[in-house]
């Protein structure tokens, strides 16, 4: 993660400010990997999210007037993946927040030239 181009940095970096959409993430994952189509896109983006999932650089949750957390640990993805394939896609990519962890942000404050 040491490149401002890899998808996984953006996030965190935009983190920093505020919550992080599914949405945003998607599009953050179109972005650097170009023109691919919704099923690659939608699965690069599950990917990238896990993996920072996985490094405990992020938590999922939702959010009306606050972030809440989801307390599911490792079904998080699994949760994710369900949902979007199950729910309507433009709703459910704003339904899903991202919140970086204190170790989300240190990685993301180490980033040089993040904005």
């Amino acid at each position: 993660m040491t490149s401002y181009n890899d998808p996984t940095v953006k996030i965190l970096a935009s983190g920093l400010d505020d919550w992080v959409s599914l949405a945003e993430a998607r599009s953050l994952v179109q972005v650097a990997h170009g023109d691919l189509d919704d099923r690659a896109l939608r699965s690069e983006t599950l990917a990238v999210v896990g993996r920072l999932l996985a490094d405990g650089l992020v938590r999922p949750g939702t959010l009306s007037d606050r972030f809440s957390a989801w307390d599911l640990g490792d079904d998080a993805l699994q949760r994710i993946a369900e949902g979007w394939e199950d729910a309507d896609a433009s709703d459910w990519l704003y339904s899903v927040w991202l919140e970086n962890t204190e170790p989300g942000n240190a990685v993301a404050r180490s980033i040089p030239d993040r904005r």
